[in-house]
């Protein structure tokens, strides 16, 4: 990732709706999955700390991330337990935390050795909530500026994830409101120079806009907690480490 696009993230945190809306999306999933106060929970990937820093009700949280400038925003932050790693290569012991965020990672990722590790360091019993961006067809300058490997169908992401054992509680397209005009936007934008290709977020900063889409998304996620959405430009998926190895193991649907 483009070491401003970190300084783009930290400027427009706290108030901007993309960001607004997954924290929201985070906390209400790791309510109704119902995790203890003590519960350990990763958060691979955590760039500057956004969603770490909405966690205040969890004591043993932890954030990895493998460029050396996001660590440096964290503990700007006042942000403990956070370090430098790769999730390819996670420094944690086998069956070690309850929950694992991992938000727009596995996309810059090799999927087999990630998803490997991710089990690895999960409880049995544990949960995985994961975020990717969607549809292959949607490929543009910005995801080669965010050195992504692939872009994700649900049909994709849950074949990656049944292979490594995980069952799937919950999947869901998210941000449909906005699939159309950003690829509209991407496909203008790809017409700027590398060095000129300004950050999707500065797009959407303006305070009426971003309040209208921050109700948008509010709104979007009511409608994801009762309906697997159709098509949309992310992708959430809430999985557990299975607790035996049995293929009969059941599963309640979840709603977020």
């Amino acid at each position: 990732m483009r070491l401003s696009h970190y300084a783009d993230v930290h400027h427009y945190a706290k108030n901007h709706w993309w960001h607004l809306s997954k924290i929201k999306l985070i906390t209400n999933t790791l309510e109704l999955i119902k995790l203890k106060q003590n519960s350990k929970i990763l958060d691979i990937g955590c760039g500057t700390g956004i969603i770490l820093s909405s966690l205040t009700n969890y004591k043993n949280i932890y954030g990895i991330d493998n460029e050396p400038k996001a660590i440096q925003y964290c503990k700007k932050n006042k942000l403990k337990n956070v370090t430098i790693g790769n999730a390819q290569k996670l420094s944690f012991p086998s069956n070690f935390f309850d929950c694992l965020i991992v938000l727009d990672v596995l996309e810059h990722v090799d999927e087999n050795i990630a998803l490997s590790e991710f089990v690895r360091v999960l409880k049995p019993g544990g949960y995985l909530i994961i975020t990717v961006p969607a549809y292959q067809w949607m490929w543009s300058k910005w995801d080669e500026i965010l050195m992504h490997k692939k872009r994700y169908t649900k049909s994709s992401l849950s074949q990656a994830l049944t292979k490594h054992q995980l069952i799937i509680y919950k999947i869901t397209y998210l941000y449909s409101f906005i699939l159309i005009p950003t690829f509209l936007i991407r496909k203008i934008k790809t017409y700027f120079k590398s060095d000129h290709y300004s950050s999707d977020l500065k797009l959407s900063s303006n305070h009426y806009t971003n309040s209208l889409l921050l109700n948008i998304s509010s709104l979007e996620r009511k409608i994801a907690n009762r309906f697997s959405l159709p098509f949309g430009l992310s992708i959430y998926c809430v999985a557990k480490k299975a607790v035996t190895t049995s293929r009969f193991e059941s599963k309640k649907p979840l709603q977020v």
